[in-house]
């Protein structure tokens, strides 16, 4: 497989640095080139930093990277979790969460993994 080099160089224009572990079927990347995202568009602003919230043995979330889809917060309901996630806040403030301010850990008991596996963009990503 032959490698263009301007593809890459184009492709690595787009990093936002989220280090993403979901890197090759991320719907948030797939939207970013169908959106034609260019990240110096706008420079006035500081850069939005992602934070890693790593309390769950099982699961990295990083919040930053939800486009609200939705699916991990269905997932929890199927499996009859007590708490599983949400959507916090309303308007242009929504962000995803455990509800009660509940940590990771008890949010995600037993779907954890479940959870993982519908999220198209590397919010929740396995710590393996």
């Amino acid at each position: 497989m032959a490698i263009d080099i301007g593809r890459a160089i184009e492709e690595s224009s787009r990093c936002v640095l989220c280090n993403c572990a979901k890197a090759d079927v991320c719907k948030l990347r797939q939207l970013a080139m169908d959106y034609d995202v260019n990240l110096h568009r706008f420079t006035s602003g500081e850069r939005m930093r992602y934070q890693r919230n790593v309390e769950h043995l099982l699961v990295r979330f990083e919040a930053g990277k939800c486009i609200r889809c939705g699916n991990c917060i269905k997932v929890p309901g199927d499996h009859k979790e007590a708490l599983g996630l949400t959507f916090i806040g309303r308007g242009f403030d929504v962000h995803l969460g455990v509800p009660f301010h509940e940590s990771m850990r008890d949010g995600l008991l037993e779907a954890a993994r479940a959870a993982v596996a519908v999220c198209p963009t590397g919010v929740l990503t396995l710590r393996e």
